[in-house]
C-alpha cells in the first residue's frame, strides 16, 4: 500500500541523499547493510510519486501535460483491438464493457491517459520551506528529527489509531519547528 509521508530536512541541498539517510532506519526487513530495523514501515519510496504536488492544493498531477501519455492499450487510437469495429462508417462496440469504456479501458476512448502515479513528473514544490506549509496539508506519517508520528500503529494483531489526525501544520507548531523544509514522500509498505 502506498502512503503519504512528509519528511523534515534541515536544508534543500542534496534532498534525495538526506531522505535516503532519514528513511534508512525504517526500512522493512533491515537496512542496506542487512541490520534489522525495529520500526520498519517501508519497502520502497520516492519523492513525490502518488502525492506529487501535495504542497500545492490547486495542482492536479493527472491534468499536468507532463504526466499525460499515449495509451499503450489502444496505441493512441481510442479503439482497443477486439473491442471496437466499424460497420457502414459507424463505430460499434463488441460488448457492453467495451461500450462502457468507450472503446478502451486504458484511456476511455480518448487515446491518452495520465501516467501511473509512481511515474509522474515530480512537482517543483515537493520540497518546500516549512514556513510555506498550508493549513490543509495532511499526510499519513510525518518524520521529524528524532520523532516519527503515524496515524496508526500496528499492535501485532490490528491497526490502532494514534491520535494523529494527519494535519501537518499543527504538528510542526506543537514541535516548535519553524525552519527547514518538508519533502513529500510516497512510500510503499
Amino acid at each position: 500500500m502506498h502512503q503519504h509521508a512528509e519528511v523534515w530536512v534541515p536544508n534543500n541541498l542534496g534532498v534525495e541523499k538526506q531522505i535516503e539517510e532519514i528513511m534508512a532506519p525504517f526500512r522493512e526487513g533491515g537496512d542496506e547493510e542487512g541490520e534489522d530495523t525495529v520500526n520498519g514501515f517501508w519497502d520502497w519510496w520516492q519523492i513525490g510519486g502518488k502525492w506529487t504536488g501535495a504542497h500545492t492544493p490547486e495542482y492536479d498531477p493527472d491534468k499536468d501535460p507532463r504526466n499525460i501519455q499515449t495509451c499503450f492499450l489502444c496505441r493512441g487510437t481510442g479503439d482497443r483491438d477486439g473491442w471496437v469495429y466499424y460497420e457502414d462508417g459507424e463505430r460499434k462496440f463488441t460488448d457492453n464493457w467495451a461500450q462502457e469504456c468507450n472503446g478502451c479501458n486504458g484511456c476511455r476512448g480518448v487515446g491518452k491517459h495520465a501516467k501511473w502515479p509512481t511515474q509522474r513528473v515530480p512537482h517543483d514544490r515537493d520540497v518546500i520551506p516549512v514556513s510555506e506549509i498550508g493549513d490543509e496539508l495532511e499526510c499519513y506519517i510525518i518524520i521529524l528529527p528524532n520523532k516519527v508520528i503515524h496515524r496508526e500503529k500496528w499492535t501485532g494483531k490490528d491497526w490502532e489509531p494514534t491520535g494523529f489526525d494527519g494535519k501537518v501544520k499543527s504538528v510542526l507548531a506543537q514541535e516548535g519547528i519553524k525552519d527547514g523544509y518538508l519533502v513529500t514522500v510516497d512510500y510503499h509498505s
